[in-house]
């Protein structure tokens, strides 16, 4: 009996501890440089580094989390599709202008020669994104 009890405590506190989460600390925080470019009005929206303190593993994460972009995002076919970033959103799928993005830093973005999904790419601390809204690609 004595046996039985002490597997049942063991397996509790087993069980207890795989669910907790770990706290974030520091090192959870990731920059990003951020260069946001209307290229329809030749204009330059934002061109700086971001931090996100809490711990982001995709882009799409990083930018549900930087107010200050005021990123809008839907769910589609091939993963988040960035609709609006800094109040410039695009308005007819068919015709554009559109929002795209690219990276010469992520890992990812240079093997492949492009990037992936927002929801789909793994960013890392000091990685570089340009954010173009364009009619031409």
């Amino acid at each position: 009996m004595k046996k039985l009890l002490m597997l049942c405590l063991s397996l509790c506190l087993i069980g207890c501890s795989a669910t907790q989460k770990p706290e974030s600390s520091s090192s959870d925080a990731v920059t990003l440089h951020i260069t946001v470019i209307n290229e329809v009005e030749g204009e330059t929206l934002f061109d700086d580094d971001l931090t996100i303190e809490k711990g982001v593993s995709t882009l799409s994460d990083f930018l549900e989390e930087a107010d200050s972009l005021e990123v809008i995002m839907e769910e589609g076919e091939y993963g988040k599709t960035i609709l609006s970033i800094c109040g410039v959103a695009t308005e007819d799928w068919n015709k554009g202008p559109w929002w795209l993005f690219e990276s010469d830093t992520n890992q990812a973005c240079v093997e492949a020669g492009m990037c992936p999904a927002a929801s789909e790419l793994t960013i890392e601390d000091g990685d570089s994104f340009t954010f173009t809204y364009t009619d031409t690609f």
